[in-house]
């Protein structure tokens, strides 16, 4: 099976603040296959998230105003009240081990450093994608 088969169908939220991240993200994600939406911040996302009834999420951490972690605790506590769970993957240029922990204990199932390997974030979408089903 190729990605855009394992792909197709699928509802990718993509939040970014850089519009060339923003843009390379959402094509390789369609050419997959992918129905994306994009978000350029987050209060942007969440009324995104909340009309598109995303099947994923990928923000990343240094949003402006609000950061990619504000991001995950608002949708986290949404979702609670709705009854389901997206799964979501932060992008972030921050290095550390503490970036990583502080992502995962807030409500992300995976952690990509920048810069992003498009073949590697298309991998671990499937995976993802292929564990909430």
């Amino acid at each position: 099976m190729n990605q855009r088969s394992l792909l197709l169908g699928q509802r990718i939220l993509v939040v970014n603040d850089d519009i060339d991240t923003l843009f390379l993200l959402t094509f390789t994600l369609e050419k997959c296959g992918a129905k994306v939406a994009a978000a350029l911040s987050t209060s942007e996302a969440i009324e995104v998230f909340k009309q598109f009834h995303p099947t994923l999420l990928i923000s990343d951490i240094g949003l402006p105003f609000e950061d990619g972690f504000s991001l995950i605790q608002e949708l986290r506590t949404l979702e609670a009240g709705l009854g389901w769970q997206v799964p979501a993957i932060a992008l972030t240029g921050y290095a550390g081990k503490e970036w990583q922990e502080q992502s995962l204990e807030l409500g992300f199932q995976q952690y990509i450093m920048k810069p992003i390997l498009l073949d590697v974030l298309i991998e671990i979408v499937i995976q993802l994608l292929g564990q909430s089903e």
